[in-house]
């Protein structure tokens, strides 16, 4: 058996997305759809997969569907919920003779989507979707890989009818990324700049970072966020290969990064490129700015001799469907944007990448996403957690992970590792999550 056919009376664009989505991460097979019921019942080398309101009994598998997927643009929409985690699902189905007691298709389309995200809600200050008027974290599931989960019952379902299906391309990973925001947390800087912030140091009375400046000045200290010998022993260590991002923004309130002109800033950037991936971290104005994102490619470029493949954006400002399509424009392949900053977890209930489909032109579209379930800041800055909070949460975090089969993918900054600057226990913290998350 080497591929899949679907049967469906409703083919659309969204069916297309849902089982090319299911046949590659679950089923790791081709999948073909029509429409025909007599094609479907004459096909009898491959899995023959149902998708519709009422089962038939030629069908290897009956998926119950609930219309989501045969309707087009978007509408107040609220599905309807059954189960607590870890056994809760969407799009609830109670006819029998199906497989499934919910709407799978329609319950992965609604979450890769974003479905929600384009509805109307409430903004924080700076303009993102918040994590607590998600679905998933209003009923409990946002810190489960919740579509993996059901991508592996669904994989099981079928083995279990005695069905031989192709090695599980579903596995456990680990990306370690990085957003280097302020490369240097004092060199680098023009005179007025470093002027001012000693005077700022003194009125504040804040003499430890007044010392510290001085003496990364005079050259008697490592600045405190060059981290990147350090972390790439790391990564030596636990065999990682890291993706670094790139703030290349003009100065404003929430983009503070070295000049890019700079040119200790462009030989770092090409110093980290020979051991490991990058990419361009847009900034906070160029979030709703095509015309600034396209100045920062260029600087990528002009820095690199490449254009930038990978993307991240600045306080992660997502705004759907605007940002993707200003990156598609742009030409950026893969963003690594999906994820809170609030709360750790999986934004779209997904941990690996899948293709983005564009809710509002009803299509799916050739940027491939990449979705982040920790960072950094979650625990320090919004969490406020201890020391030990925080490790446990990354156990059962990595454990969750590997029993669902999914990809792990972080994200920490090299400013978090200055005691001075935040917590005194990150790198022990880190360095622990590293060995635990790489074993």
């Amino acid at each position: 058996m080497v591929q899949a056919l679907v049967f469906t009376p409703a083919s659309s664009s969204r069916v297309s997305y849902v089982f090319r989505f299911l046949g590659k991460q679950a089923l790791g097979m081709p999948v073909s759809i029509t429409d025909q019921r007599s094609q479907f019942l004459r096909a009898t080398d491959c899995l023959r997969i149902h998708y519709g309101s009422s089962p038939i009994p030629e069908a290897d598998v009956n998926l119950p569907a609930t219309g989501l997927l045969s309707e087009s643009g978007i509408r107040p929409i609220a599905p309807k919920i059954a189960g607590q985690p870890p056994a809760i699902a969407l799009f609830p189905v109670q006819s029998p003779g199906f497989d499934l007691s919910f709407d799978l298709p329609s319950a992965v389309f609604y979450l890769l989507s974003r479905y929600e995200e384009y509805l109307p809600f409430t903004p924080d200050q700076h303009g993102r979707f918040p994590a607590h008027q998600s679905l998933a974290f209003q009923h409990g599931f946002l810190d489960r890989p919740i579509v993996n989960e059901w991508l592996l019952r669904f994989r099981e379902m079928i083995v279990q009818k005695g069905v031989m299906l192709p090695p599980n391309p579903m596995n456990y990973s680990f990306l370690p990324t990085y957003d280097i925001d302020l490369a240097w947390a004092f060199r680098e800087r023009p005179g007025w700049y470093q002027f001012g912030a000693l005077t700022r140091d003194s009125f504040r009375w804040n003499w430890s970072s007044w010392r510290d400046r001085i003496q990364v000045l005079l050259r008697q200290k490592q600045d405190p966020y060059d981290t990147y010998d350090w972390l790439h022993a790391l990564h030596k260590e636990y065999d990682l290969k890291p993706v670094y991002f790139w703030l290349l923004g003009d100065l404003g309130r929430y983009d503070r990064n070295i000049n890019p002109r700079r040119a200790a800033l462009r030989d770092l950037i090409r110093r980290i490129r020979e051991s490991y991936p990058c990419g361009l971290h847009p900034s906070y104005r160029a979030a709703g700015q095509p015309d600034q994102l396209a100045r920062e490619v260029d600087r990528y470029q002009n820095i690199t001799g490449q254009k930038p493949e990978r993307s991240r954006q600045h306080y992660l400002r997502l705004s759907f469907p605007h940002t993707y399509q200003y990156l598609l424009k742009a030409g950026i392949k893969a963003d690594f944007t999906m994820g809170y900053a609030s709360e750790p977890g999986f934004r779209a209930s997904f941990a690996g990448r899948f293709f983005w489909y564009d809710l509002s032109l009803e299509k799916e579209t050739s940027l491939e996403i990449h979705p982040f379930c920790v960072m950094d800041g979650t625990f320090s800055r919004y969490k406020k957690w201890s020391r030990e909070e925080t490790i446990s949460y990354l156990d059962a975090l990595i454990s969750r992970c590997r029993q669902a089969k999914a990809p792990l993918t972080s994200i920490w900054h090299n400013s978090s590792f200055y005691a001075a600057g935040g917590w005194e226990s990150m790198p022990e913290i880190y360095q622990t999550f590293l060995a635990k998350a790489s074993s």
